[in-house]
């Protein structure tokens, strides 16, 4: 139902079958800038399903002059249904209830007015859940066929024993392995005038120049 604060006494409804539709909140509705106060809802309806719109006024409306009417325009898809004029003389019990059921149109071939329906026509989903209107269907990964299912017993065996075997191996590898101690190594340049010196033990020989 399409109620304005800055219009009070003016409800409108979207029906189908002469029953209200349920409407939801336009959640883009808040960052739009519009010239004048407007109301903006969304509601579920049935592919190929005639509509009407329906308008209640009461004495709340700000009536004014003795000479004013409300003026009740519809379009659809861009296309004008038929107007309503409603005035104040035009309440019952201080309120009215109307009805505007399509666009008044004359066929060229018989001269007779007809009245066209609008319709709700089919809607892309896939649009909806673009625009986040309607929830996505959540995405399943594809499932990847277990191979090891499929092994006859007697291959899931010979399968089990070979990586027991690789991991023992593994383990005999490791404890044989020596322990890395860890080793210190000294260089030097050898272009070096600064090279430190080692001490080097030498051999003294005596000789006894008194001996004959």
């Amino acid at each position: 139902m399409a109620i304005l604060e800055a219009l009070p006494g003016v409800e409108v409804t979207v029906r189908v079958e002469g029953k209200d539709c349920v409407e939801y909140e336009d959640p883009d509705a808040v960052g739009i800038q519009t010239s004048c106060p407007t109301s903006s809802k969304y509601i579920e309806s049935a592919d190929d399903t005639e509509f009407s719109i329906h308008y209640h006024v009461n004495s709340d409306y700000q009536w004014g002059s003795e000479g004013h009417h409300l003026h009740i325009r519809v379009l659809a898809d861009n296309e004008p249904l038929t107007s309503a004029y409603v005035r104040k003389s035009c309440l019952i019990n201080g309120q009215m209830n109307g009805d505007i059921m399509g666009r008044a149109s004359l066929c060229t071939e018989t001269g007779r007015w007809l009245l066209w329906k609008p319709k709700f026509s089919a809607v892309n989903k896939e649009a909806l859940k673009r625009e986040m209107i309607i929830p996505r269907t959540p995405t399943q990964s594809p499932t990847i066929p277990d191979e090891f299912d499929r092994l006859s017993g007697a291959e899931k065996a010979r399968l089990a024993r070979e990586r027991f075997q690789e991991l023992q191996s593994m383990k005999q590898i490791k404890k044989e392995e020596p322990a890395t101690k860890r080793a210190f190594s000294e260089v030097f340049d050898l272009t070096d005038d600064d090279l430190p010196s080692r001490p080097v033990q030498r051999t003294t020989e005596v000789v006894d120049l008194t001996d004959d």
